[in-house]
C-alpha cells in the first residue's frame, strides 16, 4: 500500500529546486570571481611581453630555416635520418611546450630552408651552427639524440 502525501511531495520538490538554484548561483559566482582575479599587466608590461613573443617567434623562424638548410646540405642517408630525428624532437617539444602555432612556425621555416640551394662551403658552417644550437636545446630540454 502506497501512501501519497501531497504536502511532502511538494516540499521535497521545493527543496530540490532550491538546492539547484543555490548550487547554480554558487558556481556562477565562483567563475565570475575567478575571471576578476586576472592580473592587469599595464601598458609597458604588455608591450614588453609582445616584444618577447616576437623575439621568440623570430628565433623559431631562424632555427627552422637553419634546420631546413642543413637538411638541404646533407648528402648521406644516415646523416639525413639523424637530422630528421633531431628536427622531429625539436618540433615535438615545441608542440608540447608552446602549442601548435609555434610548431607550425618552426615547420614552415624548415620547409623554406629545405628549399634552399647552398654551396658546400656554406653547408659546413651551417651544420656546425645547427649542431651547436641543437646541443644547447637538447641539454636544456633533455631531447633524445
Amino acid at each position: 500500500m502506497q501512501v501519497y502525501i501531497p504536502r511532502l511531495n511538494w516540499l521535497l520538490r521545493r527543496i530540490g529546486l532550491t538546492l539547484c538554484f543555490w548550487l547554480s548561483a554558487a558556481l556562477l559566482t565562483t567563475s565570475v570571481h575567478a575571471q576578476d582575479k586576472t592580473p592587469y599587466l599595464g601598458e609597458e608590461a604588455e608591450k614588453t611581453l609582445e616584444l618577447m613573443q616576437e623575439d621568440f617567434d623570430d628565433s623559431l623562424k631562424d632555427l627552422g630555416e637553419l634546420a631546413g638548410e642543413v637538411f638541404a646540405c646533407i648528402q648521406d642517408e644516415a646523416s639525413v635520418e639523424k637530422h630528421e630525428g633531431r628536427v622531429e624532437a625539436i618540433y615535438s617539444e615545441l608542440i608540447k611546450l608552446f602549442g601548435s602555432e609555434r610548431g607550425f612556425i618552426f615547420a614552415a621555416y624548415f620547409g623554406y630552408g629545405a628549399a634552399s640551394e647552398l654551396g658546400d662551403d656554406v653547408c659546413e658552417e651551417l651544420v656546425d651552427e645547427f649542431e651547436d644550437q641543437y646541443g644547447a636545446i637538447s641539454e636544456k630540454y633533455e631531447l633524445i639524440d
